[in-house]
């Protein structure tokens, strides 16, 4: 493929790129657009999602097969 018929696939591609072999069968995930769709699932089931948090510790309870995430609100969340 010439870079002028990459463009029409991928239109941000540099025009530094000479060529290319176009699989039809290949693919890619956009991470972003993955974690949203993962996000929107598991809300419908149930899942509570706390954003803007970092996680700063967890704990493996082995008395109770469980995890306790711990993050930088002071929260802790038990799975």
């Amino acid at each position: 493929m010439t870079n002028e018929e990459i463009r029409k696939y991928e239109p941000y591609v540099s025009p530094k790129v000479l060529g290319a072999i176009y699989e039809s069968a290949g693919g890619n995930i956009n991470p972003k657009r993955m974690l949203k769709e993962v996000g929107k699932i598991a809300i419908a089931q149930g899942i509570k999602i706390d954003l803007g948090q970092t996680v700063t510790n967890i704990q493996y309870q082995n008395s109770n097969n469980t995890y306790r995430v711990y993050t930088t609100l002071e929260r802790c969340y038990e799975t």
